[in-house]
């Protein structure tokens, strides 16, 4: 992975910068009072402070990371990125706890689009964006019930910036193909590198046939069998999450190319992208009616969603005004709309809609 701008450099150096403490992160323990965890959450936001305004000034420079594939040294950056997102989850908490709800919020979305910056190109910084937006949402809507008028529309802009910012999954998956066919044709006409494939008898990861498979296909051959594989997976990645999760990927291929079905065919990935893309756009909804509520005392009878990503055709998120309130939420998982019921597990599988609670 290589910097096209000081950005870059900022963001490695900020990871390498982080201090998580003694016992790691996050700075609270269930064995001590509330009042105990949030002066040791107060010390380790003073402590990585210069770690955090190293991201917040990345985040002003254009930070394009080249596509190269990840390895050992990008897998510690990511590492680090990852605790560097936890601090700033405990900086948020310290600043709701003093009632600047503004920061509280900015910190946030901050960590936020520190993972949408990290997260471009291939599979796995994309799945370690999806893994610091999901513990950067949790609690967020508390603290946008505490927002005025005009804050929101600040948290708005910004969702609305991480998810332009965010990598496509067709992008994530383009990328991916590219890189895994050059890195097997480089070792295919490679004699050094075929001969040190192990087995798994050796501790390998493919077994003595599959090498022997291998050693055995044309260029053209291990092309081809790319190209059928991961355009299959491009295909799925345009289908909404219900109709992907049924998708049948080839299998009459070669073991070293099919090993990418240890996530192309995982519904793990593709779910919890869409995820993070629902809770983006039902939190920026729900701003925007509690903006209207602040303004105008009131909900509006009809609203226009963002598109709802778990749903076939393009179909808005559904709002439906309530007496008191409002129902706002996402199909989910099986794109039924079940009128509201809320999902009780998050996982491919379950039933029901994902529930913006108003704020």
């Amino acid at each position: 992975m290589t910097p096209q701008s000081s950005g870059y450099d900022l963001l490695v150096q900020a990871g390498q910068t982080i201090l998580p403490g003694p016992n790691g992160s996050p700075s609270i323990s269930e064995q001590l009072s509330p009042e105990e965890n949030l002066k040791n959450q107060r010390l380790a936001v003073e402590r990585n402070a210069p770690a955090l305004a190293l991201v917040r000034l990345a985040l002003q420079k254009p930070v394009e990371i080249l596509e190269v594939m990840p390895g050992e040294k990008e897998f510690a950056f990511y590492a680090n990125m990852r605790e560097v997102a936890r601090q700033f989850i405990q900086e948020s908490d310290v600043r709701f706890a003093d009632g600047d709800y503004e920061t509280a919020m900015s910190s946030r979305l901050d960590a936020m689009e520190m993972g949408t910056t990290i997260g471009r190109g291939f599979i796995i910084p994309m799945l370690v964006n999806m893994a610091i937006e999901l513990i950067t949402s949790r609690a967020i809507d508390n603290i946008a019930a505490k927002l005025d008028a005009p804050q929101c529309r600040e948290a708005i802009a910004r969702l609305e910036k991480i998810e332009e910012r965010r990598t496509t999954l067709v992008e994530a998956l383009e990328c991916e193909q590219k890189h895994s066919l050059s890195k097997k044709l480089a070792t295919l006409g490679d004699p050094k590198a075929l001969a040190e494939l192990k087995s798994t008898e050796d501790g390998g990861f493919y077994s003595a046939q599959d090498i022997d498979q291998f050693k055995a296909l044309t260029p053209e051959e291990l092309t081809e069998n790319n190209e059928r594989l991961f355009g299959a997976a491009i295909e799925a990645a345009k289908l909404p999450f219900f109709q992907s999760a049924k998708f049948h990927f080839p299998q009459d291929i070669e073991p070293f190319t099919k090993s990418a079905l240890m996530y192309l065919d995982k519904a793990h990935y593709r779910f919890s992208y869409d995820l993070g893309v629902a809770r983006n756009r039902l939190l920026r909804a729900a701003l925007q009616l509690r903006v209207q509520k602040l303004e105008t005392g009131g909900y509006p009878e009809n609203f226009i969603a963002p598109i709802d990503p778990f749903a076939a055709g393009d179909k808005p998120l559904i709002y439906r005004k309530t007496d008191a309130s409002y129902l706002l939420y996402s199909v989910g998982f099986n794109g039924i709309d079940e009128n509201g019921t809320e999902i009780q597990t998050i996982e491919a599988s379950a039933t029901g809609d994902i529930v913006q609670r108003p704020l």
